[in-house]
């Protein structure tokens, strides 16, 4: 039965820790491919998913976050894994009833400013 949603790569990075810098990667395929089940069943899921789940690359926690801004109609997911080095970002179109409500990119700023979030 072929899906009526999708969930797309839009963007990885990795830490440069010594730099303090983050360094755009292009679309690192293995991964992407080992997250995309993983996430569609999170989409799919009746209630909303925990944050901490197993990296399928090296079986450590993985941070998955869900986030939607006013300009984009999509459900932005963001991936973590400190052990991988790695922050992969997705699009879904699946839109499920636990998803975050839509923030300006001024309100997501400032939520990170205040929590003193620098990861993704």
């Amino acid at each position: 039965m072929a899906e009526d949603f999708f969930v797309k790569f839009s963007g990885a990075s990795r830490h440069e820790y010594e730099k303090k810098t983050i360094i755009r990667m292009t679309e690192p395929h293995e991964r992407v491919e080992a997250l995309l089940p993983l996430l569609k069943w999170l989409v799919q899921s009746e209630t909303e998913p925990g944050e901490i789940h197993q990296c399928p690359i090296c079986n450590q926690d993985l941070k998955v976050s869900f986030y939607r801004f006013m300009a984009n109609p999509n459900l932005g997911i963001s991936t973590y894994c400190k052990t991988c080095n790695s922050i992969v970002l997705f699009d879904s179109n699946k839109m499920p009833i636990w998803a975050p409500k839509p923030k300006s990119l001024r309100e997501a700023l400032e939520e990170l400013e205040i929590r003193g979030d620098n990861n993704v």
